[in-house]
């Protein structure tokens, strides 16, 4: 006789926070599993991570006294302008935030500390990596009750190594910044001293001229006072000419009217004078000058600062990463979250399997039993 198989009726299930807690309860071996094994690849992430140390440092700019030899000659008998300790820190933050620098650090900071291998890389790629080990921050000028400081943060895989390339960076860029600024004053001081010079040389021109010049007006006054006989000049000291009439007297067409003897005393001076400088006005001020500005040009600077470090360059002792308290806990959080899922859906697929229907039974059999004189048994169908 064939028998038909009942179907089960499946039924929805609401599970409550107890249900979800037994659940957890009966499978606490997986989620305990799943946990551990989420702590051990956050502490193998924290043994095989490059630690990243950091130095961190704020500049300000220089006392008006650390930069004092770089005024050396500067007062008001040059007429050069003083250097102010404002000025000379712009200098060195226009060269901390310049290409220039960074390419200083990654030539000859960066790129020594790489191996062979790691050096054969695409410079684009190295540039990249260099850059994240490398950063300037001007100064927030929202942030009230803050001093306005630039910020210079430097990363490194030791921390030796991280102050190492933060001093040789300050370095390298302090020295750049200095050479700078002495181009720029020495280029200024040039140009002026090029300018005074050429303004005496012009000077010194004219005067010859003018010189050449009243030597010719006197040679042809002293032609026509030979031609008229006059030997001496027609002025009286009883009544002296007005001045509007003493002019053309003196340097006119009646120059003639001074005589021979005083005409031939003014041009024998005239042309026996060897420089005019002594009737130049001025120029013996521009000269002192030159003198001064050429011992500036030639003194040498000395030593100065053109920064000042907000603190000292600390060697840090703990690594910005991987953050071991911060890894462990996300490990520890990621397995727990993780193991609880894992946990409701190899409860789900058990019970799901479970509600399945019996599989239907095609067939029964029924044994028989032997009859009498037969060794064997024989068993009959039964449908």
């Amino acid at each position: 006789m064939r028998m038909e198989a009942i179907p089960v009726q499946q039924q929805q299930e609401e599970l409550n926070l107890v249900d979800l807690f037994q659940i957890c309860i009966r499978r606490r071996r997986l989620i305990m599993g799943v946990i551990a094994a989420c702590l051990l690849i956050g502490i193998a992430a924290i043994v095989l991570m490059t630690p990243r140390y950091e130095v961190e440092v704020r500049i300000d700019r220089p006392y008006e006294n650390e930069v004092a030899l770089l005024n050396l000659g500067r007062t008001s008998a040059t007429g050069l302008r003083s250097f102010s300790s404002e000025q000379v820190f712009g200098y060195f933050t226009r060269e901390v935030l310049s290409g220039h620098a960074f390419e200083r650090f990654f030539r000859e900071l960066y790129l020594p500390s790489l191996s062979e291998e790691q050096r054969q890389a695409p410079e684009a790629h190295l540039l990249k990596a260099a850059q994240k080990f490398l950063a300037v921050k001007p100064p927030d000028e929202r942030r009230k009750g803050q001093l306005p400081l630039y910020s210079v943060t430097l990363a490194a895989d030791d921390p030796d190594k991280a102050v190492q390339w933060m001093t040789g960076f300050l370095e390298r860029a302090a020295h750049d910044a200095k050479q700078k600024l002495i181009a720029d004053a020495r280029a200024g001081l040039e140009v002026t001293m090029h300018n005074a010079q050429r303004d005496l040389d012009e000077l010194r021109l004219t005067a010859q001229r003018k010189r050449l010049d009243r030597a010719q007006r006197l040679t042809e006054a002293l032609v026509v006072a030979n031609a008229v006989g006059l030997r001496d000049p027609q002025v009286t000291a009883v009544r002296p000419p007005s001045s509007d009439q003493m002019s053309p007297f003196m340097d006119g067409s009646s120059l003639y009217a001074r005589g021979a003897k005083s005409l031939s005393a003014e041009l024998g001076v005239l042309e026996d004078r060897v420089d005019d400088d002594a009737f130049i006005s001025g120029l013996r001020d521009t000269e002192s000058k030159l003198r001064l500005w050429e011992a500036v040009l030639q003194s040498d600077v000395g030593k100065f600062d053109v920064y000042r470090l907000d603190g000292e360059i600390v060697t840090p002792v703990d690594p910005v990463k991987p953050k071991k308290g911060l890894v462990l806990a996300l490990a520890l959080t990621l397995g727990a979250i993780g193991g609880v899922l894992l946990a409701f859906i190899v409860e789900a697929i058990s019970n799901s399997r479970a509600k399945l229907p019996p599989p239907r039974a095609s067939a029964e059999y029924r044994v028989l039993p032997p009859e009498r004189g037969l060794r064997t048994n024989r068993a009959e169908a039964v449908t």
